[in-house]
């Protein structure tokens, strides 16, 4: 899986890179007749952009549904999460955009890859029991890695609201939905024993939800956007695991080349 996902970030920096000196495809024309000028366009140069990219952001959950509640209940202690090395990051090479009036409102969909990583803060050990995945304290393990991971395939709904035509000199602001299909699912632990490292990877069905809908907010200047989310959907199948809600914030480095 970690090869998989080399790959993935390299081919999406490579298929972003193209992205950027591809012309626009116009699919109606304005009275103009330069290569920008379409309503809907695919691969554009000079517009306006939220999502095809790169980006980065730090995850935790909330454990109340539809609420900010960070605050873990003490049945599910052993998924605490830290957010500081709890790091995602996504590839989104495509983007479609439609405008609304002009460059000022505009909505936005594409296609993305992202990986979810949620590091777990205290020394618990994840399993399934009767089909529910639970968490147990160890006290002869002191684990230096204990993280959870989920990849996703995503799809963007955004609305979004930009100052200037010039994606340059552009503020921003944007919000809406990005959904996903669950393309993996891991749980990985790392620890010392007799000095000897010992890492074990744990590739099963750990009841994590198929599809996620994560509420979407972001503001942003030129090529730089900062983002969060919040997850809509729980992490795990209800019944079936913790009720945990993630979310995310982050940056973004989004194309706004002319050229």
């Amino acid at each position: 899986m970690k090869k998989l996902n080399l790959l993935l970030l390299a081919g999406g920096l490579l298929f972003s890179s193209l992205n950027f000196g591809q012309n626009s495809l116009n699919i109606k024309k304005t009275d103009s007749d330069t290569a920008d000028d379409g309503v809907v366009s695919f691969f554009s140069k000079g517009r306006n952009r939220v999502f095809e990219g790169i980006e980065f952001g730090f995850t935790w959950a909330s454990y109340t549904e539809n609420e900010l509640d960070t605050d873990v209940p003490d049945a599910i202690k052993g998924f605490e999460i830290d957010p500081a090395s709890s790091i995602n990051w996504s590839i989104n090479p495509f983007e479609m955009d439609v405008r609304i009036f002009k460059e000022y409102v505009k909505f936005s969909t594409g296609l993305g890859y992202t990986v979810k990583n949620f590091t777990l803060k205290n020394n618990y050990f994840v399993t399934k029991q009767n089909d529910s995945v639970m968490a147990f304290e160890q006290q002869s393990q002191d684990y230096a890695k204990n993280r959870f991971r989920t990849g996703y395939l995503t799809v963007p709904l955004m609305l979004h609201f930009n100052t200037n035509e010039d994606p340059a000199k552009a503020f921003r602001l944007g919000v809406g939905v990005l959904g996903g299909m669950r393309l993996f699912q891991t749980y990985r632990v790392k620890y010392f024993d007799d000095g000897q490292k010992v890492k074990t990877n744990y590739n099963r069905n750990w009841n994590t939800n198929q599809f996620t809908a994560d509420l979407r907010g972001l503001i942003g200047y030129g090529p730089i956007n900062l983002f969060a989310t919040y997850s809509a959907v729980p992490l795990f199948e209800s019944g079936k695991g913790p009720e945990m809600y993630p979310i995310t914030f982050g940056i973004s480095f989004v194309n706004s080349f002319k050229d």
